[in-house]
């Protein structure tokens, strides 16, 4: 997959799917698709437009993110796409008029189709919107694809219903918005070292940004050296060693092998159990015997 800064343009012909895409949730998979099929008949590569950083962040606001930007190139390439296309969300950014978005859009990228979701905004303030998109495309032969938004269980899917899950810990539930489990990448760093004198070894997980979870310990899969494994992922505080920090680490289950300064991939499946505070390490160790015949079936 090709990554190009907007800035730079670039003179492949693409068909291109405008959004933010922080989530690639099942909405945005469905937008992922009709790019697909619209850069076959266009004859160009299949293309993406995202944010490299929070914009939310930038807005003043505190939402967060389910996905960092590497996150979602490397499910956007598992997707199938071809170029990605980012722009950092700024004041600059964010104070572009709708015509000077797409001026600089049209002009810089040979587009032969633009695809969007019917709740597409664009331009300072939100003011440019998918139909004048489709205006815009009109003026300049482009073919313009709006497609409506996708709903499951009676409701809209979107980001801020899939973080409401996330916080409360409904990760299945999740998951079928998303259209795949919630993943979590992160840089195996040293810990205390107490799970492996005393427990079982885990990898302690220093994430892209922080997960969304509700604390708690989840049933996962994760991803290393090319094998995956049923993991038991603990995120939150450690209350039976007196250490109120939130942690995230991670028990694969069956592996052997030193994992310090790895990148990690955890798919989260269901949540166990909440933290709890057990009054001694045996018990504790007990505990973990249970959840690890949980994750391991």
């Amino acid at each position: 997959m090709e990554i190009i800064d907007y800035k730079d343009g670039y003179t492949g012909k693409i068909a291109l799917a405008l959004g933010f895409f922080d989530s690639v949730h099942a909405g945005h998979r469905q937008i992922i698709a009709a790019t697909a099929r619209a850069a076959k008949e266009t004859g160009g590569k299949l293309a993406v437009f995202t944010f490299c950083n929070d914009p939310f962040g930038e807005l003043g606001g505190d939402a967060g993110l389910i996905y960092g930007f590497d996150t979602r190139v490397c499910i956007l390439c598992e997707l199938g796409v071809e170029v990605l296309v980012f722009t950092r969300f700024d004041r600059v950014f964010m104070n572009t008029t709708p015509a000077g978005f797409t001026d600089t859009l049209f002009s810089s990228f040979d587009v032969g189709a633009a695809v969007t979701g019917e709740d597409y905004r664009y331009g300072v303030s939100g003011t440019g919107d998918a139909a004048s998109l489709r205006t815009e495309c009109c003026k300049r032969g482009i073919k313009s694809i709006v497609l409506p938004d996708v709903s499951s269980g009676g409701a809209r899917i979107s980001s801020t219903r899939i973080r409401g899950l996330l916080a409360a810990g409904r990760v299945e539930e999740a998951a079928a918005l998303l259209g795949a489990p919630y993943r979590i990448y992160g840089t195996v760093v040293k810990g205390r070292g107490v799970g492996a004198k005393e427990l079982f070894p885990t990898a302690n997980i220093e994430p892209e940004i922080k997960p969304l979870l509700r604390d708690g310990v989840y049933a996962g899969m994760a991803y290393a050296d090319n094998h995956q494994y049923n993991t038991v992922i603990n995120i939150g505080a450690r209350p039976t060693f007196a250490v109120g920090q939130t942690a995230f680490e991670a028990h694969l289950i069956g592996y052997q092998g030193d994992l310090y300064g790895k990148e990690l991939r955890l798919d989260v499946k269901n949540r166990i159990r909440d933290i709890k505070k057990f009054d001694s390490a045996a018990e504790l160790k007990n505990q973990i015997e249970e959840d690890i015949k949980v994750c391991g079936m």
